[in-house]
């Protein structure tokens, strides 16, 4: 099985009065949980049609060329009092971009799970954490490590792209900065089940 899929969606994701400028600074993550505040309206119609219920976008960029995310993950969000696994995203690479994803089998690998104090209303990482797995989210891949899948995706069109497997993010743009726009759901509960749900508009199982 694949861990991503390229779908058949509109090309851009947010609303046509949305500019990119509003996401170059001051944070590298930029995440809002009024989801259906930015999408399109055909994008929105779309998941309402497929019964899914975007509750998070987050718009990565970065400031350099050419960068690789320095640690190996598996995504989390702080649901009903604990730590949950994200299953899924859909990815839009929003300017031209090269990218290269590696998925990891990481059951023999200690893991480094993320504090649960969320006494500040400015820390926004409960809605979007992750597991590493080097201490203190250092780069590299523990020697435990086995390599899953590489995923080469030269392309701006949308992916279904699996998060709750530990993986690797390295990036080029010829561009000044790198914009993704990554939708998470609410109501998709694993990776099966997005499949499932998603079936009609995924066009290539690579």
């Amino acid at each position: 099985m694949s861990n991503w899929y390229k779908l058949q969606l509109p090309s851009m994701p947010l609303r046509s009065d949305v500019s990119l400028k509003n996401f170059t600074i001051p944070y590298e993550w930029n995440i809002y949980t009024n989801p259906l505040d930015l999408l399109a309206d055909d994008v929105k119609q779309i998941f309402y049609d497929l019964n899914v219920e975007p509750v998070l976008i987050v718009i990565f960029n970065a400031m350099e060329s050419t960068r690789t995310i320095s640690y190996l993950h598996k995504d989390l969000t702080w649901q009903n009092n604990h730590w949950q696994t994200v299953p899924c995203a859909i990815n839009w690479e929003l300017q031209p971009t090269q990218t290269t994803v590696k998925w990891y089998h990481t059951d023999n690998c200690k893991e480094y799970w993320p504090k649960t104090d969320f006494d500040t209303a400015a820390w926004p990482y409960k809605y979007l954490n992750s597991i590493g797995y080097m201490p203190d989210y250092q780069p590299g891949v523990p020697v435990d490590a086995v390599l899953l899948q590489q995923a080469e995706v030269n392309q701006t069109a949308p992916i279904l792209f699996r998060t709750d497997v530990a993986h690797i993010v390295q990036f080029k743009s010829q561009l000044p900065f790198r914009f993704m726009c990554s939708v998470r759901f609410g109501n998709i509960h694993s990776w099966d089940h997005a499949l499932e749900v998603f079936q009609e508009v995924i066009v290539d199982s690579n």
